[in-house]
């Protein structure tokens, strides 16, 4: 148990890979009722293609829009391969152009990235079906294919309610626990209590989000997942104002009015739980209000920061936020900027040649089956030779283990026809569920599914699975020598891509603008440049330690420039000319840190303490802390 909470600690895969599951039953009947084995094959085809696609962004429309533009296309591809297959090394050039074409806009738009690329898997399935079906029959290939679009696609999207059941039931618990942290907050035992127990809900439901088994859920489970995140951290900064609240309660001699505030922030943090059942939220301020009249400006602060979180929720219930605020893309503006000599363009260009290549060997040797190589590159390519590499090895282990496995499955059930199609459904759900974890156990299940299958389709299955494996193992080598050859410079390039988009965030906070959003795209930032890092095949000791220095600095950076927006922000200072002028002394080292990295003119003071003009001595901590990381990253870059 212990192993599935740490990959997948709220069960969403389990309900997911059970959805996955019946859809695959039910497409693969209705695939072969109409289409024969072929359609059942297209029909299997699809479901698997839709339910391994990462979430993908948008409303549930523009998703819905995209999954029937995979459909659609996939179906071409069926048309296409078919059709220029007896012309054999014809269809090189459209197979390169088409992968590297791909690859390409993935830099535009990760949704139009993940359909293109399925679509490649289904025209690659094509080519299987032709060297083991020359006469393959379009309608029933193309019939089944839709039937399991469609069914696929209903059952991934379907959903009921404005809100999945995880969001509702994880922030009505948290407001429970704010509730009771309000209610309780002139006792002191009780309260300290109640916090605690809030502290570790926020911290488990943070911990949640972080899970890869968050992006690929049942959609009924979380509805709008940024709003989800952002809902948790409102609640968090109410979480850290009742603290305060707490705190500065006792310096207030007006109890009367203490206790009218306290009760009409318990009654608002009520209303608040009804966004998450359809009803209409009425927030009370008349307390808030006469606070905000008196000398209690500690205790006045404290309570704005609460109130401003109370309207920020409400107005994501009522849909007047917009989280995703960013502009659309211009493809004109994408292929203008387009350079050969970029990241995008190396990338695409490693990967189309792979996979071409791979075609291009199995229509040269005329290897049995060959076409399957392409697979294992499509599979195991990763965006360097060292990821390359640990996909590869986990992969090739994880067959191996699942070819054994499944050939003892085989062998021991063949004459046990109830236990062995039993069997073979846990193995369909574990394959879609193990999509979460490792690339290991994903294979072990995926691989004895495959054999199983095979079983039932082919009399010479064992041959054509041993020859799967050693396709895999030749797809590997191909990808592996590629990705090898395209590093160095590739390596460089993202680097300083993503420190540079890192760097401009981080420092666009001091600003406070926005502050929110730009947090948020902050935190992104951060773990992409921390997922570089460890992509890099830069495995140089010097280069690696420069790189995690600029990573921890950026992250510390972060951190401190959101402690100061809290702390200023309760403290009531921002506004200050003092503070002003702080400020612009760590916006201005920013810009020379830039500066550098553009190899232009620039100047850094090393000695601060004559140039603050705060006197607040928490207020000058944090200032000094975040001036001392950017020393760190000005010397780095």
């Amino acid at each position: 148990m212990s192993f599935i909470k740490r990959y997948d600690p709220a069960k969403f895969g389990l309900t997911f890979a059970l959805k996955a599951t019946i859809t695959f039953i039910l497409a693969v009947f209705l695939g072969y009722i109409f289409g024969t084995l072929t359609g059942a094959v297209y029909a299997a085809n699809a479901v698997i293609c839709i339910f391994f696609i990462d979430s993908l962004d948008g409303t549930t429309r523009h998703k819905f829009a995209l999954l029937l533009a995979y459909i659609a296309l996939g179906s071409l591809a069926i048309i296409f391969v078919k059709a220029t297959y007896s012309v054999a090394f014809l269809i090189l050039v459209p197979t390169f152009l088409w992968l590297f074409c791909v690859q390409a806009i993935n830099a535009f738009s990760a949704n139009f990235y993940k359909i293109l690329h399925a679509t490649t898997m289904c025209g690659t399935v094509t080519l299987i079906m032709l060297t083991s079906l020359p006469e393959l029959v379009l309608t029933d290939a193309i019939f089944g294919f839709v039937i399991g679009g469609f069914l696929a696609t209903f059952f991934r999207l379907a959903r009921f309610g404005k809100y999945g059941k995880f969001t509702a039931k994880i922030h009505t618990l948290l407001l429970s626990d704010l509730i009771k942290m309000s209610e309780e907050i002139k006792e002191g035992k009780d309260f300290d209590k109640a916090a605690e127990t809030t502290h570790k809900h926020i911290n488990e439901f943070k911990a949640i989000f972080e899970h890869r088994s968050s992006t690929i859920k049942d959609a009924q489970t979380i509805i709008y997942h940024s709003k989800s995140i952002f809902y948790l951290y409102k609640l968090e900064d109410i979480f850290h104002a009742l603290i305060s609240l707490k705190s500065y309660q006792h310096k207030v001699k007006d109890k009367d009015l203490v206790e009218r505030v306290f009760c009409e922030l318990t009654q608002n943090l009520k209303e608040l739980k009804k966004i998450f059942v359809g009803g209409e939220v009425e927030l009370k301020n008349e307390a808030f209000l006469c606070v905000q009249e008196t000398q209690w400006t500690l205790f006045a602060s404290s309570l704005k920061v609460a109130y401003d979180k109370f309207r920020l929720i409400k107005e994501g219930g009522e849909d007047k936020l917009n989280l995703q605020s960013k502009p659309p893309k211009s493809f004109y503006k994408f292929v203008k900027n387009f350079s050969l000599k970029g990241e995008s363009a190396l990338s695409s260009l490693r990967i189309a040649t792979s996979v071409t290549l791979a075609i291009f060997i199995a229509l040269v040797t005329k290897i049995d089956h060959g076409v399957w190589i392409a697979i294992g590159v499509l599979t195991i390519t990763k965006n360097s030779a060292y990821l390359t590499l640990l996909n590869g090895i986990d992969q090739i282990k994880g067959n191996i283990v699942g070819l054994f496995f499944g050939l003892m499955l085989v062998f021991g059930l063949k004459n046990l026809a109830l236990a062995y199609f039993v069997v073979l459904l846990a193995f369909i759900f574990l394959a879609f569920y193990l999509k979460l974890f490792p690339v290991f156990y994903f294979s072990v299940a995926f691989m004895t599914a495959f054999v199983m299958i095979f079983y039932l389709m082919q009399h010479n299955f064992v041959e054509l699975v041993l020859l799967r494996v050693v396709d895999i193992l030749a797809g590997f080598l191909i990808a592996f020598a590629l990705s090898f050859a395209f590093k160095n410079h590739s390596n460089r390039l993202i680097l300083k891509a993503k420190f540079t988009k890192t760097l401009n965030l981080v420092s666009e906070l001091m600003l406070f603008k926005s502050f929110v959003k730009v947090e948020k795209d902050a935190i992104g930032a951060l773990q992409e440049y921390k997922l570089a890092i460890r992509q890099s095949d830069k495995r140089g000791i010097a280069a690696l330690r420069r790189s995690l220095t600029l990573f921890k600095s950026l992250h510390e950076t972060n951190l401190l420039i959101s402690n100061l927006r809290d702390y200023t922000k309760i403290r009531a200072i921002r506004g200050e000319s003092d503070f002003l002028n702080d400020t612009k002394i760590i916006i201005t080292r920013f810009e020379m840190i830039k500066k550098k990295i553009d190899k232009l003119p620039n100047y850094f003071y090393d000695d601060l303490e004559d140039k603050w003009f705060s006197k607040d001595e928490k207020l000058l901590y944090i200032l000094r802390r975040i001036a001392n990381e950017q020393r760190k990253i000005y010397d780095a870059v």
